[in-house]
């Protein structure tokens, strides 16, 4: 993925294919970055806009280049797909964990996705989150699963409201 990323960054259509927000959502973490931390701004992007917190976080603490802004991204997402894929184990046993996970790590929109500077990483994020608290609760009742669906709400409902709603429709099913 971060070589895809990379990939991508070198040819001359990267900003055309990532689109304009990313450059709105970066100027407005760097924003966000140089308030103070206690400030409504920080709380604002904490609750509402997530992404944008993340970002601000990395400007704040690291001054981090795109590159490694990226290599964030990309982390979050495929922490996302790997709760898919625990998810899947919880449900259907470890050959289609396996076949499912390699299925999610290798396609091209998903890998495209996955470096975005934008909310998709996250929602991944939330959505393996929500699925392996899911599992969980229907393997094995734990109360953990509570916790996990919860924080994955969470994620989604700071990322994007309407599908963090969708989520804990799901959750509450």
């Amino acid at each position: 993925r971060i070589i895809a990323s990379l990939g991508v960054s070198l040819t001359s259509l990267d900003r055309l294919l990532r689109g304009g927000d990313e450059i709105n959502f970066l100027e407005i973490s760097r924003n966000i970055s140089e308030t103070p931390i206690v400030s409504g701004r920080w709380l604002d992007a904490l609750t509402a806009d997530l992404y944008n917190f993340v970002f601000a976080t990395q400007f704040g603490l690291f001054d981090s280049p795109e590159l490694a802004m990226r290599v964030t991204q990309i982390g979050i997402a495929v922490a996302g797909l790997v709760l898919i894929a625990a998810a899947v184990y919880e449900l259907a046993g470890p050959r289609a964990a396996m076949i499912s996970m390699w299925f999610l790590a290798l396609e091209p929109t998903n890998m495209f996705f996955s470096s975005i500077l934008h909310k998709e990483p996250l929602m991944m994020l939330a959505g393996g989150l929500v699925s392996y608290g899911g599992a969980l609760a229907w393997n094995r009742g734990s109360m953990r699963s509570i916790i996990l669906i919860t924080f994955g709400c969470l994620v989604a409902v700071a990322t994007r409201p309407y599908a963090g709603w969708f989520l804990i429709a799901a959750g509450a099913a």
